[in-house]
């Protein structure tokens, strides 16, 4: 098992248990790129709770107006990239 997938694991656990600051804490020792990395493989319902994880705790800046609209509507695949 990768470092990547033990990271997304242990993140998708947390995410079905709400542990937000056990969440805060993982992400914190993680490096931008691993959560890059984590990002890509999560569900979109997962995603979108780590976004909303990630801007509350001030971790992550404003998203696009785009990926707003997007986190509000469920069972959506994430916004494309420009």
């Amino acid at each position: 098992m990768t470092k990547g997938t033990l990271h997304q694991e242990v993140v998708r656990r947390l995410l079905l248990t709400g542990a937000q600051r056990r969440i805060e804490r993982v992400i914190d020792k993680m490096h931008p790129a691993d959560i890059a990395e984590l990002i890509g493989g999560l569900s979109p319902g997962e995603f979108r709770s780590l976004l909303n994880v990630l801007v509350t705790t001030g971790r992550a800046g404003r998203p696009p107006r785009a990926a707003r609209r997007w986190a509000r509507q469920p069972d959506n695949h994430p916004p494309p990239v420009r």
